[in-house]
């Protein structure tokens, strides 16, 4: 390729910098570029550039903070309600992951790396933010993607302002208006009733009240205060549990984080609490009973005759061909029928339970949809027990 140099002689500041400009016959141009290969950028910088950019800057000066910086006086603005330091405008390719802007600053061992690095503040009314990221004109995806293992993106089929894959730290107070914890049977698996009684475990919980300590954490060049020593998370009073203490019981509920602080899952232990009133619901029924049992139609019986019917969990559950549902039905009892409901209350099914004593229904799965139902044991017209149970293809 036939190149034509033109050497410019460009008088800097102090009159006595020289700067070299290379144009190429085919228009490419490049400023500080001193090599003999043909340009492969449009227009670079220290460098003949890439094939894969317009414009390349090789920012190679070790007392150079910046590779690019911008600045711009604002004090003649237009009538526009926006002005802009860099603005990035790609018009998509189809087929193609298109990006405005791209930021990456990686290294295995070198200092400390940010991709992207957004400030935004004054002292107007205004609202300011550091970085703003908007869904624009889209069905689905994400004004903001967060991942921690290393996704430049996933496919999402909803909308949402922000999107996190992987575990998500608030060194503050989180404040939403509803949440909503992922629960559809779809998901799960090897699902069982609880193995012990949610009571029992409940009353050894150690609920205590208590004020956070401030924390130091690694700054930009020192050691910081994690929060404001004025924020609530310091100056309010706060309940809870001691997570040691709580590994003790129920060790999943507890979580480490980077730092080896623990964690208390609080969400989970709701169902914890459900359970534990439903026992104590039963508990207190048996003893407004006052040790008898009266069911409608027949004649009273004693209270260890009555605790002989008893409905209990299907197994295996969730199932897909068949499941029995064990159950023991008292010798007292004159009629005992097992029904079966969808999630709505419609009654689907009815089987008579004819024995007495320890006895079982078989639920065959062909006669089901998938999906989770409710079933229920009826002794002499007083429901005995409902429990639900899953059915999957």
């Amino acid at each position: 390729m036939k190149k034509i140099s033109l050497f410019i002689l460009i008088v800097l500041i102090a009159g006595n910098a020289y700067s070299q400009l290379l144009v190429e016959e085919s228009g490419k141009a490049a400023v500080g570029y001193t090599g003999t290969s043909p340009l492969a950028s449009s227009f670079s910088i220290n460098s003949y550039g890439q094939s894969a950019a317009c414009t390349y800057i090789n920012a190679n000066k070790t007392n150079q903070s910046y590779g690019l910086y911008v600045t711009r006086n604002t004090s003649t603005l237009s009538s526009s309600s926006y002005s802009y330091s860099v603005y990035a405008l790609n018009s998509p390719v189809s087929g193609k992951t298109n990006f405005g802007v791209y930021g990456k600053s990686y290294s295995s061992s070198l200092g400390k790396n940010c991709g992207v690095l957004g400030y935004g503040g004054g002292s107007s009314s205004y609202s300011h933010f550091g970085v703003i990221g908007t869904l624009y004109n889209s069905t689905k995806g994400a004004g903001v993607f967060g991942s921690s293992s290393g996704d430049t993106w996933i496919s999402l089929t909803g909308n949402y302002a922000g999107y996190f894959k992987g575990n998500v730290n608030v060194a503050g107070t989180l404040t939403a208006t509803d949440i909503n914890t992922t629960s559809d049977y779809r998901l799960k698996k090897d699902i069982k009733p609880l193995s012990s009684s949610a009571l029992d475990e409940i009353n050894k919980m150690n609920v205590v009240e208590f004020y956070y300590k401030q924390r130091q954490v690694d700054g930009d060049s020192c050691e910081v205060d994690l929060f404001d020593e004025k924020s609530d998370i310091l100056t309010h009073k706060h309940y809870g549990l001691i997570a040691q203490e709580l590994q003790e019981i129920y060790p999943d509920l507890v979580s480490a984080d980077g730092d080896g602080y623990l964690s208390v899952n609080y969400v989970e232990i709701i169902p914890l609490l459900i359970s534990s009133i439903q026992e104590l619901q039963a508990r207190l029924q048996q003893a407004e009973n006052g040790n008898a049992y009266r069911v409608e139609g027949a004649t009273t019986v004693s209270s260890d005759e009555a605790l002989q019917t008893i409905l209990y969990q299907n197994t295996p559950n969730p199932f897909t061909e068949q499941t029995v549902i064990a159950c023991t039905v008292a010798e007292g009892v004159k009629k005992a029928v097992l029904y079966v409901y969808d999630m709505s209350g419609k009654q689907l099914s009815e089987y008579p339970v004819d024995a007495r004593g320890k006895t079982s229904v078989t639920i065959e799965g062909g006669s089901l949809d998938a999906g989770m139902y409710l079933y229920s044991l009826i002794a002499d017209g007083k429901v005995i027990d409902t429990k639900r149970m899953i059915l999957t293809k």
